[in-house]
């Protein structure tokens, strides 16, 4: 049996006081160097601070307000006003989308801006502007999808209508999962494809029977029956 061969102990120890011996002449050697660098580090640290507390967090509430003006036509359903702006202390949802792009109103506004040219008959702006919305609100982002799938259908794109609204159906979004379905039935039919038409009022029928959609489901199945 061959003999286990037994570690100098006063080797190892040797070995690590030169390692410690390199480490403090590398520090001794580069000393200015580490202090530019530690130094570069918390101007940096200080410089993301001052960044995010004078400009970011202003400018996202200065974002919000004006995205709260456009709102407000919005909601009166001056759809031209909210995006395009009055030319005076409302510069709508385009202005916001512009001037504001990295804050969190700057994105929502992409999706009011959406609406509102699809409500305006502005159906290729309308599909630019639900196409790069995108935010942190699950819901409101499969609002879009659903809206988008719309807007195909104004477009004359059924087929890809009924790929975005199926695209929410497979969400499985107790709201708009169902309503999404409903869409793609309708779309479907309008293609003579009571086949498909039908598997989509079943599943809603089946998987969504509590929703709005499915109180008068039976009336869409009979008819492609």
């Amino acid at each position: 049996m061959a003999k286990k061969q037994i570690k100098d102990p006063e080797k190892g120890l040797e070995n690590v006081e030169g390692a410690l011996n390199s480490t403090e002449s590398f520090i001794e050697e580069n000393q200015n160097l580490i202090s530019w660098i530690l130094l570069a580090i918390i101007v940096i640290i200080f410089g993301i601070i001052a960044f995010n507390k004078y400009y970011v967090r202003p400018h996202s509430e200065e974002a919000s307000y004006e995205l709260s003006k456009a709102e407000y036509f919005f909601g009166e359903g001056n759809y031209q006003t909210a995006l395009e702006g009055d030319g005076a202390e409302c510069i709508g949802f385009e202005g916001v989308i512009d001037g504001y792009k990295r804050t969190d109103a700057g994105r929502i506004a992409k999706y009011y801006a959406g609406v509102s040219c699809y409500k305006l008959g502005k159906y290729d702006e309308a599909a630019d502007y639900l196409k790069s919305f995108s935010c942190d609100n699950e819901i409101l982002n499969l609002e879009a999808e659903l809206l988008l799938g719309d807007v195909y259908v104004e477009l004359d794109d059924v087929q890809t209508a009924i790929k975005q609204f199926e695209k929410v159906a497979k969400k499985n979004n107790q709201i708009l999962s169902p309503r999404a379905l409903l869409k793609a039935g309708i779309a479907y039919e309008s293609l003579q494809n009571k086949e498909a038409a039908l598997k989509a009022y079943q599943t809603i029928k089946d998987d969504f029977n509590s929703s709005d959609e499915a109180r008068e489901i039976d009336k869409y199945i009979a008819r492609v029956k």
